[in-house]
């Protein structure tokens, strides 16, 4: 993308910037006004809502009171007997057919025997004719006062109802009789209720009883007949709990952010003063619905206000930018490796000088990189050259061991053959040289065996896996102790000492150190052999360390030389190639091998199985698993 769009782009992004830093101070200014005001419009309307409730509930206590009041006289005079029931019923069928606000009315007993129901077809629908069991109930009998219950399911109907119990005392002021009522709830849901225009803004109330279940939604009435469990609802928890105000919360009900207000209430007549909660509350995005008219309209008109300048900006960079472009594409060509590039026409003294800068600078260049190519030719065919003589002198060495093989085989089986057939007639000076010459093939025939061990170790592919250190030193070290089990050494192996390296050549390594500290002990009783690991220098170190005879460091550095030994063969047997497969094998890992020793002490061995380089591949791998490498 060039200058001149993205210079227009830049200043278009700049004007974006900026507008949506003031739409956001204005919109976050606009919705706390909002929600303040709407906080304030919801408390009023929870508390006109929690009036028309009590209103509401206060009607249907009065109804009660007064019918209570007629049919006292007839109750206190005779009791529940058939004749004072047949002097009240008049009255009660009067009072549930001109109530507007019960469902229903009952007459029961002290002992919560129903004597009465109005209407009258309710009373086959009776299963039980005891409300004595009821907390309500047992309330009115004892308090002697007017009672207003939670919600519950009536005998009669079977559907959740709240009931207004009123006692009817005698002259002693003794409950002798309990007349009931179940509140229409329905029409309860739409008490206070908004007009038609606040109900489609989404704004509505509802009411619980002191346990959480819904007595009144106006929105949702089905709520009331399930009776549905608001616990959940944050208004109503924190009204259940004595408290009022406003809150944004989510909605686990309707399933989204509402703006609320709430307050606790008893209702006209509950007893102790239980509480129910009233809570009033409006979806957030019906709420702040002004604020989306008024987001859309600052970004309609930043988004045209940036296509202007964006079109202006980009006239005017186009005609300004338009030398830096051919300047552009000699660099991009430059970039490619193709310095033949020259810029011709350029407008402006200050471009010129850039240009003719540019072109001297890549004439420059090209030449430079013309002589770096044929360097690199040259390095090329100088690697090819080493890697076929590597391989050629591999070959070479590996075919001169396995020629050498024949002829050995051939001087001993000869040597033997003597041995048996002169027998005593080689006489003592002839059976020492053939026990010399033997000997000296089987020196031979170890070194020429060492030499091989090396050239496969050179050349074997490597294959890296996780793989235990400790358990290889054990198998290890079991095969050498069988060939010598009058010996007495002592092996510390840990349980467990991870690695990632060829299981093959590692265990190769590992043979050669054993080996040889086993060599080197054997003058030790008892010996000692230790195998383990360390940090050295940020890497993992793996050691073999023995009680053995040691050796000088002042001659550490021709121990791993080819055939360099610091014993004599008739001190201590091997060829001096056993250390120089350990460097090798321990370089083919991209790690080292060394050694420290005290004469008479004791020697340890160390080697490192990668570079710090792999460090960190190698911990990553080790954890996760193996894979070929």
């Amino acid at each position: 993308m060039g200058l001149s769009i993205r210079l227009p782009l830049l200043s278009v992004l700049v004007i974006l910037t900026f507008a949506v830093l003031v739409s956001v101070i204005l919109i976050l200014e606009g919705r706390g006004t909002l929600t303040s005001v709407e906080y304030e419009h919801l408390a009023l309307s929870a508390r006109s809502y929690a009036a028309a409730v009590q209103f509401y509930i206060q009607n249907a206590k009065d109804e009660l009171d007064t019918a209570a009041q007629i049919i006292a006289p007839a109750i206190r005079a005779n009791g529940l007997d058939a004749h004072a029931l047949e002097q009240v019923q008049g009255a009660l069928t009067a009072a549930s057919a001109n109530s507007t606000v019960l469902d229903f009315i009952e007459l029961a007993g002290i002992d919560g025997t129903i004597a009465l129901i109005e209407p009258q077809t309710l009373e086959q629908k009776l299963y039980t004719r005891t409300i004595g069991y009821r907390r309500w109930f047992q309330d009115a009998v004892r308090t002697r006062t007017s009672v207003v219950s939670n919600l519950f399911i009536t005998v009669p109907t079977r559907l959740p109802a709240v009931a207004v119990a009123v006692p009817i005392l005698d002259n002693r002021g003794n409950a002798v009789a309990v007349l009931e009522g179940a509140i229409r709830l329905g029409q309860l849901s739409q008490a206070g209720a908004l007009q038609e225009d606040g109900r489609r803004a989404g704004r509505y109330g509802f009411l619980t009883d002191g346990h959480g279940l819904v007595i009144a939604h106006q929105v949702t009435p089905r709520f009331v007949a399930e009776q549905t469990d608001f616990n959940a609802e944050p208004t109503v928890q924190r009204a259940l709990q004595g408290d009022q105000g406003t809150l944004t919360f989510f909605d686990p009900v309707e399933k989204t952010w509402m703006l609320g207000a709430y307050l606790p209430f008893p209702p006209a007549g509950a007893v102790g003063g239980r509480v129910w909660t009233v809570s009033f509350v409006v979806p957030q995005d019906v709420a702040l619905a002004p604020i989306g008219v008024f987001s859309r309209t600052i970004a309609a008109l930043a988004g045209v206000f940036a296509l202007v300048f964006a079109a202006f900006s980009f006239l005017f960079t186009r005609r300004l930018m338009s030398p830096l472009d051919q300047l552009t594409l000699a660099v991009q060509k430059a970039g490619m490796g193709d310095f033949s590039y020259r810029i011709t026409e350029v407008r402006g003294e200050e471009f010129a000088r850039l240009s003719r800068a540019y072109n001297d600078m890549a004439g420059q260049l090209g030449q430079k990189d013309r002589t770096i190519q044929e360097h690199q030719d040259q390095l090329r065919q100088t690697n090819a050259r080493l890697e076929e003589a590597n391989k050629e002198l591999e070959a070479f060495s590996y075919s001169v061991s396995h020629d050498l093989r024949a002829p050995l085989r051939a001087i001993d089986d000869f040597s033997h053959a003597l041995q048996e057939d002169l027998g005593d007639g080689l006489g003592a000076d002839g059976k020492q040289y053939i026990d010399r010459i033997r000997n000296a093939v089987r020196t031979m025939g170890a070194l020429i065996e060492d030499m091989l061990k090396l050239s496969r170790v050179s050349r074997a592919d490597l294959v890296r896996e996780p793989v235990d250190v400790g358990a290889i030193a054990r198998h290890l070290v079991g095969e050498i102790s069988a060939g010598a089990p009058e010996r007495k050494a002592d092996f510390v192996i840990p349980p467990r000492i991870p690695a990632l390296a060829d299981p093959r050549l590692l265990e190769i390594l590992l043979g050669n150190l054993l080996d040889n500290a086993w060599k080197f002990t054997r003058t030790r009783q008892p010996a000692r052999i230790e195998v383990g690991q360390q940090e050295t220098d940020g890497l993992t170190a793996f050691y073999v360390r023995d009680n053995g005879v040691g050796f000088d460091m002042k001659y550490v550095n021709k121990l791993f030389g080819a055939f360099q030994r610091l014993h004599s063969k008739e001190e201590y047997e091997g060829t001096g190639i056993g250390l120089v497969i350990v460097r090798r094998i321990a370089a083919r890992h991209g790690g080292r091998a060394w050694a420290e020793s005290v004469v008479g002490e004791g020697s340890t061995f160390y080697f490192t199985l990668s570079g710090k380089e792999d460090r960190l591949e190698q911990q990553l791998r080790a954890s996760g698993g193996g894979q070929s490498g």
